[in-house]
């Protein structure tokens, strides 16, 4: 029986690179903030998470597939998670991606993100590794 490891990596898409000033439009989306939006206890409760909801595709087990899928989707004012996609994805496993997907759809509303101390939609990428050992 094949042992079955999800490796978690975590990346923000929108890193802060400078204090800077920025006017947004009321349904703009920020790349430069000042602080992240984050998953509702930080990236720790984030990794719990994921590895309490997602289960590996059973095509995956069955063909030994392995890899990374990459999702994009904005976290709104609010904290909501909105257009949620692949922005890369594993052309040999859409199960993988589809499971990457609907566990996203089940997060809680995230701390949004922060610039110029008000509250602003911002992008996130979030890389799943799907891995057998």
């Amino acid at each position: 029986m094949k042992t079955i490891l999800i490796v978690f990596s975590i990346i923000a898409c929108n890193i802060a690179f400078t204090q800077n000033t920025t006017v947004l439009e009321e349904d703009s989306i920020a790349v430069v903030v000042d602080e992240l939006a984050e998953f509702p206890g930080g990236r720790s409760e984030l990794v719990k998470f994921l590895g309490k909801e997602i289960k590996y595709p059973q095509k995956a087990i069955e063909n030994n597939i392995s890899g990374r899928v990459y999702l994009k989707f904005n976290v709104e004012k609010d904290g909501q998670i909105t257009k949620i996609g692949i922005a890369r994805g594993m052309a040999n496993c859409p199960e993988c991606e589809q499971e990457a997907i609907r566990v996203v759809r089940l997060m809680p509303k995230w701390n949004p993100a922060i610039q110029n101390g008000q509250f602003v939609s911002s992008y996130y990428v979030l890389p799943i590794n799907f891995q057998l050992q």
